[in-house]
């Protein structure tokens, strides 16, 4: 097949959709070579066979098989290779920002990966599922094809945990899952429902590696949510209450107090600092916009 061939058009050209171009087969970049450009997106390609050099402005770099290179929209990258050597490849172009746990990622890099053959046969999967998806759109393939780059990144976040660092491995997935997810209703059910474990079983993981429950920890966010809303001023108490979820602002306010109480406490028990109100809002400030 040709490259064109390859390369499919999305089906949904207005953004509504994470994934902006997929492509996959065999590519001479000895003969082909790609010059070093800027990518409207985040870049993920798996070698699957062959060894072709990643050209960036400062050196040249070989991927081997079963190795990912994931780039930045702002990194000039391109390929070549060596006379009529041949190499097998898939890549993705994803709109949103990696969420790969424990990786500092920039805008203006590249990162390798080195995978084992179980995680590449599991990114040929995720890659015919996008595939699929692309060839079978429907209202729901959007979430799907965002599923399928979470799933991405939580797989290179594993690939990229030392074995020592396991037993912490869930918790490190289920606070990457809730600082995007935190807001939505059932967060908790769907939570256990992603990390394959019973309530009680994350609650356990939660009480031994932050002290709090799935809930408290959410609550935590919320209340993290509401100082600063509380901050910039724009909002009544009663938007605030509905943009957390809240169905009654009484039942918000509540919450609020009950929390500045409690983190006024811990100051006063840990520091000499000023009183809570005093650091991170003006007393009365919230009760100005009943």
């Amino acid at each position: 097949m040709s490259a064109i061939e390859n390369r499919p058009h999305l089906f949904n050209a207005t953004g509504a959709s994470n994934l902006s171009y997929l492509s996959w087969g065999k590519r001479h970049y000895g003969l082909f070579e790609i010059p070093a450009v800027r990518h409207k997106g985040w870049v993920y390609t798996l070698i699957q066979s062959g060894s072709p050099i990643l050209v960036t402005p400062r050196k040249r770099t070989t991927i081997k098989k079963n190795q990912l290179v994931l780039q930045g929209p702002d990194f000039q990258t391109g390929w070549s290779d060596l006379g009529k050597r041949a190499c097998q490849q898939i890549t993705w172009v994803w709109r949103e920002t990696p969420t790969i746990p424990n990786l500092s990622l920039s805008q203006n890099s590249f990162h390798k990966f080195s995978i084992s053959e179980e995680t590449a046969a599991q990114f040929f999967e995720i890659h015919l599922k996008c595939r699929r998806e692309i060839a079978h759109s429907d209202s729901y393939s959007p979430s799907i094809l965002k599923l399928c780059h979470e799933w991405m990144d939580l797989e290179l976040g594993r690939n990229n945990t030392p074995l020592n660092s396991i037993p912490q491995t869930r918790f490190t997935y289920a606070t990457a899952w809730l600082q995007q997810h935190w807001q939505e209703a059932g967060a908790v059910t769907k939570l256990a429902e992603y990390l394959q474990v019973s309530i009680s079983t994350l609650g356990v993981i939660f009480k031994a590696n932050a002290g709090i429950t799935v809930a408290g920890f959410i609550h935590q966010k919320k209340m993290e949510r509401a100082l600063k809303l509380i901050e910039e001023g724009t909002l009544s108490k009663k938007q605030i209450a509905f943009e957390l979820g809240y169905r009654h602002a009484n039942d918000f306010s509540r919450a609020w107090h009950q929390w500045k109480r409690r983190e006024q406490k811990t100051l006063s028990d840990h520091s000499k600092r000023p009183p809570f109100e005093g650091i991170f809002c003006t007393p009365g400030a919230f009760d100005r916009r009943d």
